[in-house]
């Protein structure tokens, strides 16, 4: 690209979720796909130049200015993929930049191409990413926080808030919710909504996952130090990555951030309940086995906002869960909604059947938390006990 001297189209083809060609068909197959996909598109685009840059990615660089024939030649090849006795429409993700009117540094050029098909890829299959400034401008800040996570993941810059689990019987409290806390140079909290997108798009939030993990461990220990008090503390780990934290305990992987505490989670396993989302956990739920290695190195498992993703019995029959969390959206509503007061009844009694405990998210008045305790729901966080608090003011609250 260096050596071009003319304006040009560069075509950023990525085949969309390839991976189910190979599972379905074999890897075998998969190869002759995409070696037909290289060879239709070549001769297809006769005047343009084709390249494989990836696993399942394509580009195509174009010297003449019609992209809009491009583009159907492209989406003419992956509707009719024929191999062997197989006839195969693909889907697709485009990202679509133009030389020199876009960007002039070829460098940054391929940047601004790949931060493109990632938004493609957000917005789901079949779409078309042309290059825009204002696109970019949310690349930009994407591209910027990715960094910050970095150095902040590399130097321990994360903080651990807790907001208390209370038992509704009793109104003490049994335990906590983990929650992530990042602070900017000038001491003003990041909200999570900004970067922990940015760390799952990433794949940065592995390392995110392994540090509140160990941060989890630290203040278990910091506590029962302070106040010879065992309590439980809950962690969020992402769904898509529950190997990385199998393999943290099995293959000694070492993690980049740089926390003091050692990795020896001998005496707190048992006090340390991993929360997975139900929403983005139906392929871990179908993994019987990953489950089941978690379990076995003695965490609890807990079923995040349970109701609002693939509820579905078979898992809880299936796999140990031990939590069951109602949703907050839910809990807002079950003072006035008569049908979301008879769900929430049904997940308690559904549990109950399974032997599962349950916990309200977000429950913030007294007559929320007397409709849960008559429904026999064992527990509940929100903002009618307390908001998230310092580990400090946590064992204030304790004592």
């Amino acid at each position: 690209l260096k050596d071009r001297k003319t304006s040009f189209v560069i075509f950023l083809i990525d085949i969309y979720h390839f991976k189910y060609i190979n599972e379905e068909y074999g890897r075998e197959f998969g190869d002759k796909v995409l070696r037909f996909l290289a060879k239709t598109l070549d001769s297809v685009l006769i005047n343009e130049d084709v390249f494989r840059v990836g696993f399942d990615e394509f580009a195509i660089v174009c010297t003449r200015n019609e992209p809009i024939k491009i583009v159907d030649g492209i989406k003419n090849v992956l509707s009719n993929v024929k191999i062997d006795e197989h006839k195969l429409k693909l889907d697709f993700n485009i990202a679509v930049i133009r030389y020199p009117e876009d960007e002039s540094d070829i460098e940054r050029l391929i940047l601004k191409l790949e931060r493109l098909l990632d938004i493609s890829k957000s917005k789901g299959k079949n779409v078309i990413q042309y290059y825009s400034e204002e696109q970019y401008s949310t690349i930009k800040d994407l591209i910027s926080i990715e960094n910050k996570l970095e150095e902040a993941i590399r130097n321990n810059d994360f903080d651990i808030y807790l907001q208390p689990i209370v038992k509704i019987s009793s109104n003490k409290i049994v335990g906590a919710e983990a929650l992530i806390r990042w602070k900017d140079e000038n001491g003003n909290f990041i909200p999570p909504s900004k970067f922990i997108p940015v760390a799952e798009q990433t794949g940065l939030i592995k390392e995110i996952d392994i540090c509140m993990l160990l941060k989890a461990k630290e203040t278990i220990e910091y506590i029962d130090n302070s106040l010879k008090k065992k309590v439980r503390i809950s962690v969020n780990i992402t769904p898509a990555y529950v190997n990385n934290i199998i393999e943290f305990f099995e293959k000694g992987y070492i993690p980049k951030c740089k926390i003091k505490t050692d990795f020896d989670f001998s005496k707190v396993k048992e006090l340390i309940t991993l929360e997975l989302t139900e929403r983005e956990t139906v392929e871990v739920y179908e993994s019987k086995e990953l489950l089941q290695k978690i379990k076995n190195i003695g965490f609890k498992i807990s079923i995040d906002d349970f109701g609002t993703g693939y509820s579905s019995l078979s898992y809880l029959i299936n796999l140990d869960v031990d939590y069951l969390k109602i949703d907050m959206q839910f809990i807002r509503k079950i003072t006035e909604d008569e049908k979301v007061y008879k769900l929430v009844k049904s997940i308690i009694n559904i549990a109950k059947i399974f032997g599962i405990k349950t916990i309200a998210e977000g429950v913030e008045t007294k007559q929320q938390l007397e409709i849960l305790k008559k429904l026999g729901c064992n527990f509940y966080q929100g903002y009618l006990f307390s908001p998230p608090v310092s580990v400090d003011e946590f064992i204030r609250m304790l004592k």
